[in-house]
C-alpha cells in the first residue's frame, strides 16, 4: 500500500530525489544544493538580471541556440537560431530564427523554454535528476563560479544524441 501512495503523492518522490541533490556531483565537484546555494548568493550580489544561452549540437551538425534575457528577475526577450555547422570549417549557416519580446515571448514552439535560472534549477530537481538510475546515467556539472551548466540524464545504451535534459552554454550579468 505505501508503494502505490508514493506513486500518487509529490512528497515521496521529494524524498527519492533529495540523496540524487545531495551527492550528485559533476567535474566541478559541486552537488544540486551547493550551486543553488551559490546561484542564490550570485544574485544577492550581481542583482537578478542576466543573458544566457541553451545551445544544442547534433552529430550530424544541426543545432540550435536560444538566448535569453532576464530582467529583475523575468524573461523579457527570448531569440532562437536553427543552424548547420559544416563538418570541414566549423563554421555555421543559419536556417531559421526569431526573437520574442514581451507578450510573445513563448509563442514559438522551437528552442529551449523561456525559463529563468531559478526555474531551471527547478526544472533540473523536478523533472531530470528523478530519471531511474538503473536506466539513465544522471548529469549534473556547474561552471568554475558555481552556476549550473547542465542538468539531465542520458538513457543506457543510447548512442547519438541522447541527454535528456537542460545546458547553459553561455551566461552573463546585465546592467
Amino acid at each position: 500500500m505505501f508503494f502505490v501512495m508514493c506513486l500518487f503523492l509529490p512528497a515521496c518522490k521529494k524524498e527519492h530525489v533529495q540523496p540524487v541533490i545531495t551527492t550528485l556531483t559533476g567535474a566541478s565537484g559541486l552537488t544540486y544544493n551547493e550551486s543553488l546555494e551559490k546561484w542564490n548568493a550570485l544574485k544577492k550580489v550581481n542583482g537578478n538580471s542576466y543573458v544566457y544561452q541553451s545551445t544544442f549540437l547534433s552529430w550530424t551538425g544541426a543545432g540550435t541556440n536560444t538566448e535569453i534575457h532576464v530582467e529583475n528577475g523575468v524573461v523579457v526577450m527570448r531569440k532562437f537560431e536553427q543552424f548547420e555547422t559544416d563538418s570541414e570549417t566549423g563554421s555555421r549557416t543559419r536556417i531559421s530564427g526569431y526573437t520574442e519580446k514581451g507578450s510573445g515571448i513563448g509563442h514559438n514552439e522551437h528552442g529551449a523554454p523561456p525559463f529563468t535560472i531559478d526555474e531551471l534549477y527547478a526544472t533540473c530537481a523536478r523533472d531530470y535528476l528523478i530519471a531511474d538510475t538503473e536506466s539513465n546515467t544522471l548529469l549534473f556539472n556547474t561552471d568554475s563560479g558555481g552556476l549550473m551548466t547542465a542538468c539531465g540524464y542520458i538513457p543506457h545504451g543510447c548512442l547519438d544524441d541522447c541527454f535528456q535534459g537542460l545546458n547553459i552554454y553561455a551566461f552573463g550579468w546585465l546592467d
